[in-house]
């Protein structure tokens, strides 16, 4: 399960480098199931002022929700920067989940 999370952290470093600073509105992706036995890990942030956001959910491959959180962090954030303390917090949960 860990080469998955390395996978997806993967993903994410090399979709980072075309991160621009605001996204299109409805540029949104439909959630996928894993495979039977895999759990999945989804989080997203949100930069808003002086203000990020984020969420963070975990499911198993039947879609049951094993765990999740988010909160607010005062501060100036890049998208960037945002989008790092949701991964971060995600592998927090996943480890207090025992999904590590």
């Amino acid at each position: 399960m860990l080469s998955s999370l390395e996978g997806q952290v993967t993903n994410l470093e090399e979709s980072m480098g075309s991160v621009k600073e605001t996204l299109e509105i409805g540029d949104t992706k439909k959630w996928e199931r894993p495979s039977k036995g895999i759990f999945k890990i989804n989080f997203d942030a949100t930069v808003n002022d002086n203000r990020m956001g984020y969420g963070v959910i975990i499911r198993d491959g039947d879609g049951f929700v094993l765990g999740g959180g988010g909160d607010f962090n005062e501060g100036r954030f890049s998208i960037l920067e945002a989008e790092c303390i949701a991964l971060e917090r995600s592998i927090e949960v996943a480890d207090k989940f025992w999904v590590m």
